[in-house]
């Protein structure tokens, strides 16, 4: 008893030496502050559930209420979290600033009712401060552009986005404006629309309309959207480049080039809010295997058209950029980068390393906050596979992914203004682009019919060459910190190659090879049949998958026969990234992607003979 009344006049004491403060009489918490506290209430409906966390981006540890809806906080960056039955689950940031010590905070609650039938999050996802919204997404931006597409549309929920229906009758309204658009599909709800000049109305069919679509002279350039289903915004800015493909723009590029786009490639992913579609195959890591038919289908596209230009339009989120101080590293609004990987011709990677920096500039001058996307070289994604091909391969990421439809006519029109700065510059210099990927294109069938130690394939890249550009720093309280040059690194350095065979020769009764064989043909890439006992002369491949080694060529039968992979080919570079064992590039990040992945490594062997597709002919 005494040393518990001790204890009460040691903290009577202490009270009285504390300079304290009160909130004011009308306030709703009526709570005794110190100077390093403010009184925050959270005004929000009746029967909500949330709580608070002690990080921005609805981490850290919960903080629990003096009073009802009524936290005491000191300075920092919290979140409200918002994970009611029937309502969207939102973390929106907020901030207790040195101006908001010893006075009473009010965070605005905005829980959404959800709409229940699917294109809409089902998840966690991100809201930023009012400070920020107001101050650093403005729709204003895009007040140039008359930005309809159907997720727009004030009817919907406020997270809910278009579905199947109101987009093709979106793309019907837009075809019908031109006579240089057609739809097609490969499913019944996802559909292929064509620009081009070249009558496509007698077509029966995607292929049939594509072959007449190819045989055109004009450049082909390949716009591919949403590939990942809670990426919405590729989406909506391809439907909506289309409706401006029925105008002006149209009229301006048609001379020179031809494009056909896939608005929205992810159409079960898109429904559920998922990045996978509904097999669960992340259909962007799926370009090697392509296990996934709907990445049959885009490839048989591809392999008919061969375009020597595409875009691959995604959208990236935001949250782990905000410091303890509040200062956000960066708050782009839209990413652009080229092809990188060095098994790509150097001025393809230099052309499409301009169209980037144009493409910045053009989104700079549009009042929108652009940059370069994040380097990469991983040749199981649409950009480096398309750029195995000598296709001038670009990717565009918006930032918002995770964010609902917040600012996202903001969003939709960054995405289309560095759309349509890549077309217009492509449709600019559509001859000489056409030019140089079919000289890049050749180059790589000449060399693979003559073996080579020169002729190598690079297996491992490094960060090398930095860009710069741009990018302003701001903080959670609305302000600009800065706006200087921020560099980017480049995978530009070759740490590790081989020497490319002639051929590739892959037994077929060894581990899958039928299965390999078969998606090397889904990829375009010319597969032989050699017959039973066919006896030529090869080296195996042996050792791990982080370093194999290539043994002396020496004759062996192929008593069950096997299939051959030419590289006298225009594919050749892609049958190199699938089959080679020790891909870093690729395997660091998608370890199981790749075809080698299906196989033994003993059962990859290598051929030197010159002109392959010619000499092994004798033993189809």
């Amino acid at each position: 008893m005494k040393k518990f009344g001790i204890r009460i006049l040691l903290a009577a004491i202490l009270v009285t030496l504390i300079s304290v403060v009160n909130v004011p009489a009308n306030s709703a918490s009526a709570l005794t502050l110190d100077k390093k506290h403010a009184a925050v209430v959270i005004d929000i409906d009746d029967g909500i559930n949330y709580v608070v966390r002690k990080k921005f981006d609805g981490s850290g540890a919960i903080v629990k209420p003096k009073q009802e809806n009524t936290y005491v906080l000191a300075k920092g960056l919290y979140s409200l979290c918002i994970k009611q039955e029937g309502y969207y689950q939102s973390k929106q940031a907020f901030f207790v600033s040195s101006a908001d010590l010893k006075k009473e905070k009010v965070i605005q609650a905005d829980p959404q009712l959800m709409a229940g039938r699917g294109n809409e999050p089902t998840g966690e996802f991100f809201r930023w401060n009012p400070e920020v919204e107001q101050n650093f997404y403005s729709d204003d931006v895009a007040a140039g552009e008359p930005i309809d597409t159907p997720s727009l549309d004030p009817a919907k929920a406020a997270n809910e986005y278009v579905n199947s229906d109101e987009r093709i009758a979106y793309l019907t309204d837009a075809v019908a404006k031109s006579d240089n658009l057609y739809m097609f599909f490969i499913d019944e709800k996802t559909p292929v629309i064509f620009f081009t000049s070249e009558d496509l109305n007698g077509a029966g069919s995607l292929e049939e309309a594509a072959e007449i679509f190819a045989a055109s002279d004009k450049l082909k350039m390949y716009l591919q959207c949403e590939i990942h289903g809670n990426e919405p915004v590729g989406g909506e800015a391809g439907m909506y480049f289309v409706s401006r493909l029925a105008g002006q723009l149209g009229e301006s590029i048609k001379p020179n080039m031809d494009m056909y786009i896939t608005p929205c490639l992810n159409t079960s992913g898109h429904e559920a809010f998922a990045r996978i579609n509904e097999d669960g195959i992340d259909m962007n890591r799926d370009n090697m295997q392509v296990k996934s038919a709907k990445m049959r289908a885009v490839h048989g596209l591809f392999n008919i058209i061969m375009p020597e230009v595409a875009v691959d339009c995604h959208e990236s989120h935001y949250e782990d950029i905000v410091s303890s101080a509040g200062k956000i590293s960066h708050l782009d609004d839209v990413k652009v980068r080229g092809i990188e990987n060095t098994n790509t011709a150097a001025d393809i990677r230099k052309i499409t390393a301009q169209l980037t920096e144009d493409a910045i500039a053009d989104g700079n001058e549009a009042g929108l906050r652009t940059y370069y996307y994040n380097s990469s070289v991983n040749s199981t994604t649409s950009r480096g596979y398309y750029g195995l091909y000598n296709t001038c391969s670009m990717i565009i990421e918006s930032i918002g992914l995770r964010s609902g439809k917040d600012h996202l006519a903001r969003r939709v029109y960054s995405q289309y203004v560095v759309t349509k700065s890549l077309v217009e510059n492509v449709a600019d210099n559509a001859a000489s682009i056409k030019e140089m990927v079919a000289a890049d294109r050749a180059q790589v069938v000449e060399k693979g019919k003559v073996y080579s130690k020169s002729n190598k394939f690079v297996l491992k890249h490094g960060l090398g060459l930095t860009l710069k550009s741009y990018r302003p720093v701001v903080n959670i309280y609305g302000n600009v910190v800065s706006n200087g040059q921020v560099g980017k690194r480049s995978y530009s350095k070759v740490l590790k190659t081989r020497a490319l065979p002639t051929a590739y020769v892959i037994p077929k009764n060894a581990k899958n090879a039928e299965a390999v064989a078969t998606a090397l043909r889904y990829n375009g890439v010319q597969v032989l049949e050699l017959r039973e006992g066919t006896a030529i002369k090869v080296a195996q491949t042996s050792g791990k998958r982080s370093a194999a080694k290539v043994g002396r060529a020496k004759n062996k039968v192929f008593a069950d026969g096997a299939y051959a992979i030419p590289m006298d080919q225009v594919g050749a570079k892609l049958a190199a990234a699938s089959l080679e064992p020790d891909v870093y590039d690729s395997n660091k990040e998608n370890k199981t992607e790749t075809l080698s992945y299906m196989m033994n490594i003993k059962d990859l062997f290598r051929y030197f003979d010159a002109n392959p597709t010619e000499s092994l002919s004798e033993w189809l």
